[in-house]
Order: structure tokens, then sequence, then C-alpha cells
């Protein structure tokens, strides 16, 4: 699976951290006059996207979006507090649609430079939430400035699980709390999951706009208002001397 280096990939992509690698090698009387790169720059906002008519919250669920631009090339990267994008939960199956039509028409990003990803929380998201998300892209353009990257990846593999268990009779179980579970010993082995984790670092060239932070958390809990006890998130984080955003 390489879903969760995506990220890393569009941003070594349009930093042209591979540029040449692939060229055949030419003559100097050959190569062609080299082209200015442009800086590159980067925004970032978020807008909540809390359905106000729902239950009791504590965490509100937000639409994050990381805009990163060099010359004509833009890409859009975008998190949602929500369960899935179309098929099931709260957005619809024309949301992804809406939005990109919005941003081609009103920002001029083409639409195959917006990448989304759902955290899966369940919270209830707003009807809006298409609008919402052109609105966070939005700021996030007006807040270009110029940035380097760095990337990398991790790997964490004590909170996430696979809840698919593989039966000795070829067979796949689904671990849920509405269902009961096969006995242990008709149990062959349980899924796979993929530990690795793509990270993006983004620091402003402007020191005073530097956030040094990596963070990985998992969805916000809706529902912690409506319990006596809970958990806070896990969190792991590796944090610098400029200050902290979310």
């Amino acid at each position: 699976m390489i879903r969760p280096l995506l990220p890393v990939l569009l941003a070594l992509a349009l930093c042209g951290c591979d540029e040449g690698r692939l060229a055949p090698r030419l003559t100097p009387e050959e190569k062609p006059p080299a082209k200015a790169a442009g800086e590159l720059r980067a925004g970032v906002a978020k807008v909540e996207i809390t359905d106000k008519k729902s239950l009791p919250f504590s965490d509100p669920p937000y639409v994050k979006a990381l805009v990163l631009k060099r010359g004509d090339t833009t890409a859009v990267l975008v998190t949602l507090d929500a369960v899935a994008v179309g098929e099931i939960g709260h957005i619809s199956n024309a949301y992804l649609g809406k939005v990109r039509d919005r941003l081609r028409k009103e920002l001029g990003i083409a639409p195959e430079s917006l990448i989304v990803n759902a955290s899966h929380c369940h919270g209830v998201v707003c009807a809006d939430v298409d609008a919402k998300t052109v609105e966070a892209v939005a700021a996030a353009v007006g807040k270009l400035v110029p940035v380097k990257v760095g990337v990398g990846v991790g790997s964490e593999s004590r909170v996430s699980e696979n809840r698919r268990l593989k039966l000795k009779s070829g067979e796949e179980a689904d671990v849920r709390h509405a269902y009961s579970l096969p006995p242990d010993d008709a149990v062959a082995a349980v899924g796979p999951i993929d530990p690795r984790i793509g990270v993006l670092r983004v620091d402003a060239l402007d020191r005073a706009d530097t956030r040094r932070r990596v963070q990985l958390r998992l969805p916000p809990d809706p529902g912690r208002a409506r319990r006596r006890e809970h958990r806070r998130p896990h969190r792991l984080r590796v944090e610098g001397d400029r200050g902290q955003s979310e």
C-alpha cells in the first residue's frame, strides 16, 4: 500500500526532488537552457465543520487544507474529520465533484491537483461541508508564503489494527461490537496493517512564521462530552521552540 505515502510522493514531485533522475544523458550542445525553478510556497487553514444540531460534542471536527504552489503547479491536500467521503456517513457522493468544480472555477486549481483524506471520525459534519472545504482551501491560498520542505517515513504499529480475522476455513470475520466473534480455535491469523507514516514537514523561510511540530493524533471524539469517563486521544509529537499549531 502506498496511500500513507501519497503526501510525501506529491511533495517530492512538486519540489522537483527527482528532477532529471530518468532523463537521458545529453552532451553540452544538446542540453536545453536551464529554467528558473521558482520558489515553493505553502499555506494552511482549517474551518470547523460541526453540525451544531447534532448531539453534544467537545472536540469539534475540522476540514484542514494544505496548499503547495510552485510556479504554475498547485497541489492541495485536504483532511476531513469525517467517517468517509461518499458511500457511508454524512458526506454525499457528490462532494468531490462539487469541491473540485468550485476550486477549478474560483481558484484555477485543476481537479487532479486535489487529494482528500477522511480521518474516519464518526462525528456528524455540517450539510455544507463541501462549501466549508472550498473556504478552507481559499483561506490557505491566501496565506501562501515561501517555504522549504522535508519528507520522511516513520513507523507506528501500536495504534492501528485490522479488524478482519482470517479463519482456518479460508473465510474472514469482521470484528465489530454488534457481531459475535468466532471461537479462538477457528482463527488462523489477524489481517495485516501498514505501520508506515509518511511525514511532510513544511517550514516557512521567514523564521517568524516557522512551526516545528509533527503530530500524530487519533480522530476527535465527539461523544466525550456525554460520557463521565474518557481517555485523551493518543498523540505523538515532535516540537521545537517556535510555538505550536494544530
